[in-house]
């Protein structure tokens, strides 16, 4: 699923009560090239590489979606079934903006139906859906994939809450899509996927491929960690 390009507003002054001011993306000036092993340097050269021939910012988030088992979409029935219902043109390529507006629509209508958030704003989560959802869906062994994403959904709720601004994009019209959806559940799902792609757990990851290799190097040295940039 093709994520948003985010935008970076300016950082609040820190406080004692509050977490250090949140990038998700690092200027490759200030990442501590020099700190790193020879391979890991090279693995961080491919990743800046690749990272500015793509338009799309979050390439690597894309790419995560194959690299932790956890976060396939195809293992929640729902988003194939609110898909289907946008009635999308057939045989169009989409643009990027496009996808972000089809995915947003998409991922409210599989929030909604699957329980997850109220039918209107102010959405919130009901962790207690989405345990009984993941129970459905999740891979074995369960008892480490469902504790692992309720517990990201968890943060990721919190960490939209506090850091909503970084999410949003304007989007211009787009004449097939007449719904006027809500990006919190789209902003959610981004969060979960970026925290699972920098702490997925090894029974999930797909540690033979070098693609999934080197986005794991993007996600850990150039993204802030989310559990760090949450307060309670």
């Amino acid at each position: 699923m093709p994520p948003p390009a985010i935008h970076h507003p300016q950082s609040p002054s820190p406080s004692s009560t509050s977490p250090p001011p949140l990038r998700l993306h690092r200027h490759r000036q200030k990442f501590n090239h020099r700190q790193l092993p020879y391979a890991r340097r090279q693995a961080e050269d491919r990743i800046y590489r690749n990272f500015e021939q793509k338009p799309q910012k979050f390439m690597f988030l894309s790419l995560a979606v194959s690299c932790c088992r956890l976060t396939f979409p195809s293992l929640d029935k729902g988003y194939a079934e609110c898909r289907k219902s946008l009635n999308l043109p057939k045989n169009r390529r989409f643009t990027f903006v496009e996808h972000y507006a089809i995915n947003m629509c998409v991922e409210e209508c599989n929030y909604i139906s699957s329980g997850y958030t109220e039918i209107d704003p102010p959405f919130h989560l009901d962790i207690g859906n989405v345990r009984l959802n993941l129970e459905n869906t999740m891979p074995s062994p369960q008892a480490i994939s469902v504790p692992f994403l309720v517990d990201a959904f968890t943060k990721c709720s919190v960490f939209r809450a506090q850091h909503g601004k970084l999410f949003k994009m304007q989007l211009p019209d787009i004449e097939f899509i007449t719904d006027d959806c809500n990006s919190f559940a789209l902003d959610v799902t981004i969060c979960v996927r970026i925290h699972a792609m920098q702490k997925c757990p090894k029974e999930f990851y797909k540690h033979d491929s070098s693609d999934c290799q080197m986005a794991k190097e993007y996600f850990t040295h150039c993204v802030d960690d989310i559990e760090a940039n949450i307060s309670y």
